[in-house]
């Protein structure tokens, strides 16, 4: 008898929350036979396509495609799993499989241990938390506004000056988009932390 059964019980993403479409699996890991007493694994996609990598090389292949053809700033995991989904992935069974390989289920047990002896903890760490939620979620979305009206802006003025690139092969198109992904985001952090402090320092 397995001295833990780790069953899957669904993603979140917190895009609604935080404004950033990043993904959490939701796990309970029981006992062996004990349906009484579980604790919770939330694992993160980003740590799951990891992982993926190294032992179902295939299956992370077929990710990085849907991943590619998806546009737009930011991270869109709730998409990519449910294209997944669609192609007739059991991503479920996936997850099962990398938490079962990659996280220390003994350690995790002894923590949630310690969490429900200490509720008080645990509960201020969510408060703490939550005060933050706003700030977090309108920072997130002025970052991928300023992403995305960055992109439109350079692309149109570079086409305009250069059309050349426009009439060349769909390689030197492919590598303009490839510099705006190197160069925006460091203009966007930069632009989004003077919003920051401009809001601080209003009269």
């Amino acid at each position: 008898m397995a001295k833990f059964k780790i069953e899957y019980k669904g993603w979140q993403s917190l895009k609604e929350e935080f404004g950033d479409d990043v993904v959490f699996f939701d796990c309970d890991v029981y006992s062996g036979d004990d349906r009484e007493h579980f604790f919770p694994i939330i694992y993160p996609f980003s740590y799951f396509k990891r992982y993926l990598e190294k032992i179902d090389p295939a299956m992370y292949s077929l990710v990085r495609q849907v991943e590619k053809q998806i546009t737009g700033w930011g991270p869109h995991e709730s998409v990519t799993i449910t294209e997944l989904g669609e192609c007739g992935i059991d991503v479920g069974a996936l997850v099962v499989k990398v938490v079962a390989l990659k996280v220390d289920l003994e350690r995790e047990a002894l923590r949630w241990k310690d969490v429900e002896l200490k509720p008080s903890t645990a509960e201020k760490i969510v408060d703490d938390l939550s005060e933050h939620i706003p700030a977090i979620k309108t920072e997130t979305e002025n970052y991928y506004q300023l992403c995305n009206s960055l992109e439109k802006v350079i692309t149109e003025e570079v086409v305009k000056q250069f059309p050349v690139i426009m009439n060349s092969s769909s390689e030197c198109i492919v590598k303009l988009r490839e510099i705006l992904i190197r160069h925006i985001p460091n203009i966007a952090t930069d632009l989004n932390k003077l919003i920051r402090e401009a809001e601080e320092n209003k009269d």
